[in-house]
């Protein structure tokens, strides 16, 4: 990205190499690394792009508890499945790495968080979620994976007195 930001070339901009991660996520660690990219053996080279995943593993976590706060979860089985979470040594790898698995997942808890207020589509909060679970998209395509949740959630939790037989059809 910095050699086509200096060359000023739009399209060398947007072409990277793996398409699974997507734009925002080499943006955003693009802009971490910014201030120490004229030195190349900055330790904070490499160090920026893990706390931006370091960040976004918090991020997902206070999102968690805010969600089962919203579902009725009392404190304790809050603070249960966060500590699972926590315990878990992968979280630890995964959150220390160089990927966007945090980023999208932060994304997605923030989406999953918004239902939780209201998952009735005509909602301000059913579109929000779906503004966040389309960024979650943008950075990682696996978040695709959550698609049979908000279609599920779009078509049978319409109000069944404005479905007619030509609406369900084409549905």
């Amino acid at each position: 990205m910095h050699i086509a930001f200096l060359a000023g070339d739009i399209r060398m901009f947007f072409s990277y190499v793996f398409y699974s991660y997507g734009f925002i996520f080499f943006l955003l660690n693009y802009l971490a690394v910014i201030p120490f990219i004229t030195d190349s053996f900055n330790p904070m080279m490499l160090i920026a792009p893990r706390l931006i995943s370091s960040f976004f593993m918090v991020f997902s976590l206070i999102f968690l508890d805010a969600t089962l706060k919203n579902l009725a979860a009392t404190n304790f089985e809050r603070a249960c499945c966060i500590l699972f979470l926590i315990l878990m040594p992968g979280v630890w790898f995964s959150a220390t790495w160089f990927h966007p698995d945090f980023m999208m997942t932060g994304f997605l808890m923030l989406s999953i968080y918004y239902l939780s207020n209201d998952i009735s589509p005509e909602s301000p909060s059913f579109n929000k979620a779906i503004i966040f679970w389309a960024i979650a998209i943008a950075v990682k395509i696996q978040a695709i994976s959550m698609a049979p949740l908000y279609l599920w959630l779009f078509i049978f939790r319409k109000d069944m007195l404005h479905l007619s037989s030509e609406n369900i059809l084409l549905l």
